[in-house]
């Protein structure tokens, strides 16, 4: 297939557009660095419950689901669910950043750690986040390659002079990608992605499952794929993605969560904690759904068409033949604007993390609220040529994924031991830093382990560093970040109480060699277990819909 139709080029256009314009429409909200960072806190259930899937939904895992499971059969599902695990645990993790009243990610750090962590989160969180967002691009540039039936090798451009543009479709999908959500989401912060977040989110469970139907035709239903699929091609543990890969995968996501830069935004731009509550952890439950098919899709699409000499381009070639006229070009807006509206989220945040934490802190401290939302806007566009950049290097959508995961998990070692353990220090944060990012760097360039064995070494090396560190050093007085911890929005006259009057012996669950819990509400345990039981359900639902 050459190229699309025209029925195609006028649903993307027409869907991009608006989308577009729906951004720059919510630039007149925008008044402070509240607003263009966390939307006024104003959102409710059902809009927080779209950012949070929009954020976390975007089309290089689609993409990288699609491959994975093209080359290696089921387990490929892994691919994306490695945060299946992690998903329960946001019903805990969503009202603790709520209850911090901060800003970003990395005014939570310096809270509970001091100045020093704090720029040192802005530094690690940012890096990640243009990691992330370059595998976004990458992947949504692909998926465009494939749905164009482009082959990479060939899709060269000759200029005068000898010069030449390699990947010229590339090039062009990135540049006009960027393009888009820049404009928009510099001008809207996150009102703009909380609102685009919305409108892709519906396209994106509607046409996810769209094209299955398309797929399963001559291959029988699922008895067919069933005789037709390659030993151990249906299976939900492979080659791959084995038990040691499943779980390092899984704990490092845990992990990782807690420091990437949008975490506040879509844990803290709701009404309540509740709203944040919900939002985060429905909504990535609605990922894990729309997981399912993109697996199945890769899963059937090798069955009909093996071979592809770039598994990465298995979904885009996957929609290109199975989608009608409209169909693709929606298809391909909505993949388009889901990785837009997720880059434009962490564009807001990343800006919000200079400006607040470097710049406002140590550079203009009084200036108005004009000035820092211009300089927030003025990092974005930094941020996206990063971006880009990091694009053009990572070998592959999932391997850009896996460095994401890896380097904003050696930050997020210092909040696990931070929130559960009063007696980490300052020390301790950066031992487990340096620890962590130390052992990975020498896994990986002088040992050339492999990223899954990287991860199984650096994650304890972290841990049990900072544990030791923290130890041997003074400890330090954070009693007042544990009173906002456990202190829920709308009970904020107890921020001025003691840590002993705020949160009394009979409210802990645990209070013994520094470790600090506080028992859990009926709404957070019960909460907990229906979240675990979704899980389960999930889990047997992919397992059993390979054996109808």
């Amino acid at each position: 297939m050459a190229g699309l139709p025209f029925l195609d080029w006028l649903a993307l256009l027409v869907y991009l557009g608006g989308i577009t314009v729906l951004g720059l429409w919510s630039k007149r909200e925008i008044k402070s660095r509240e607003d263009f960072l966390l939307g006024g806190r104003r959102f409710g259930k059902l809009f927080m419950i779209f950012h949070a899937f929009g954020t976390g939904t975007h089309t290089d895992q689609a993409a990288a689901v699609v491959s994975k499971s093209y080359e290696g059969g089921l387990s490929g599902i892994w691919a994306q669910w490695n945060w299946m695990i992690c998903t329960p645990f946001y019903w805990l993790l969503a009202p603790l950043f709520r209850r911090t009243r901060c800003l970003t990610v990395a005014q939570v750090y310096e809270e509970r750690y001091g100045p020093s962590v704090g720029v040192l989160c802005v530094i690690v969180s940012s890096l990640g986040a243009i990691l992330a967002m370059g595998t976004m691009l990458l992947g949504t540039a692909r998926t465009i390659q494939g749905l164009l039936g482009i082959d990479p090798a060939l899709d060269v451009i000759h200029l005068p002079f000898g010069l030449r543009i390699v990947e010229a479709s590339f090039t062009v999908s990135l540049l006009v990608m960027t393009a888009l959500f820049l404009l928009y989401g510099a001008a809207g912060g996150i009102v703009a992605a909380v609102r685009t977040d919305f409108v892709q989110g519906l396209f994106i469970i509607l046409l996810s499952g769209i094209a299955l139907p398309f797929a399963f035709q001559g291959l029988g239903g699922m008895a067919g794929v069933r005789a037709r699929a390659p030993e151990g091609f249906l299976s939900l543990v492979g080659a791959e993605f084995h038990w040691l890969a499943i779980f390092a995968l899984s704990l490092t996501s845990l992990v990782s969560i807690v420091s990437q830069s949008h975490i506040i935004s879509v844990t803290s731009s709701g009404k309540t904690e509740w709203e944040g509550r919900v939002g985060m952890t429905y909504g990535n439950f609605l990922k894990r759904v729309c997981t399912i098919g993109w697996c199945l899709l890769g899963v059937l699409w090798f069955l009909r068409n093996p071979g592809l000499r770039n598994p990465d381009l298995a979904f885009g070639d996957a929609v290109s033949r199975l989608l009608g006229p409209g169909f693709r070009g929606l298809m391909l807006a909505s993949i388009m604007a889901a990785a837009m509206s997720t880059c434009d989220s962490m564009m807001v945040a990343v800006s919000g993390l200079f400006t607040e934490n470097v710049y406002r802190r140590f550079l203009r401290p009084e200036a108005e609220e004009r000035h820092y939302v211009l300089v927030e806007r003025l990092v974005s566009a930094v941020v996206v040529i990063g971006a880009i950049f990091f694009a053009y290097c990572v070998s592959g959508i999932f391997q850009g994924l896996k460095e994401f995961w890896k380097v904003t998990a050696t930050i997020g070692i210092a909040f696990w031991l931070g929130i559960l353990w009063r007696r980490a220090n300052t020390a301790g944060a950066w031992a487990s830093f340096l620890a962590a990012a130390g052992v990975m760097a020498v896994a990986k360039f002088v040992w050339r382990w492999d990223d899954i064995h990287q991860m199984a070494l650096f994650l304890p090396v972290g841990f049990l560093t900072g544990i030791i560190v923290s130890l041997l050093t003074p400890p330090e007085d954070r009693d007042e970040f544990f009173v906002k911890l456990y202190t829920p929005i709308g009970e904020e006259e107890k921020l001025e109480l003691s840590l002993e009057e705020a949160i009394p012996p009979e409210q802990r669950l645990l209070d013994a060699g520094g470790f600090f819990l506080v028992k859990p509400s009926r709404q957070t345990w019960g909460g907990f277990l229906i979240a675990w039981g979704i899980v389960a359900l999930l889990v047997l639902t992919a397992w059993g819909l390979v054996r109808l």
